[in-house]
């Protein structure tokens, strides 16, 4: 038997367990998929939470950055941030809902502001009653 590093009478050397190299080449073979151990399924993992650059969040936001920024500061109500260095980062998630505070009423705002405020300018005039007293008024200017 051939020590590790001698040569055999071919001039190969050996690989210490007594095969040479083009021996074990020889039998040497790419692993099969069938070799691996089965793994589990996995679960889908939870969508990353997206954090924003002041600069991504502008070109999302259509706010500008010099906006982005007064705003983070805002003693009353700032936009939360997370700061890792100098670096300045916005949650996504967190940012629509700061967002949404200031959701005006849309145009289908039946029901809602708009119609308690007439509600209450009108004080609960009946509709003839109120034609009649547009009329009156009518008449008084002319």
């Amino acid at each position: 038997m051939l020590r590790f590093g001698e040569l055999d009478d071919q001039g190969h050397g050996t690989l210490g367990d007594g095969r040479t190299l083009a021996d074990w080449w020889s039998t040497a073979r790419a692993p099969r998929a069938s070799d691996a151990p089965a793994t589990p399924a996995k679960t889908p993992a939870p969508e990353p939470a997206e954090y924003l650059s002041i600069k991504a969040l502008a070109s999302y936001s259509g706010i500008s950055t010099r906006t982005l920024r007064t705003l983070l500061k805002d003693p009353t109500n700032p936009i939360p941030f997370r700061r890792i260095g100098r670096k300045l980062l916005i949650r996504r998630g967190e940012y629509d809902s700061w967002a949404d505070q200031f959701r005006g009423p849309g145009a289908g705002d039946v029901g809602g502001e708009t119609s308690r405020m007439a509600d209450e300018i009108l004080g609960g005039l009946t509709r003839s009653a109120r034609r009649a007293d547009t009329r009156a008024h009518i008449t008084e200017r002319g």
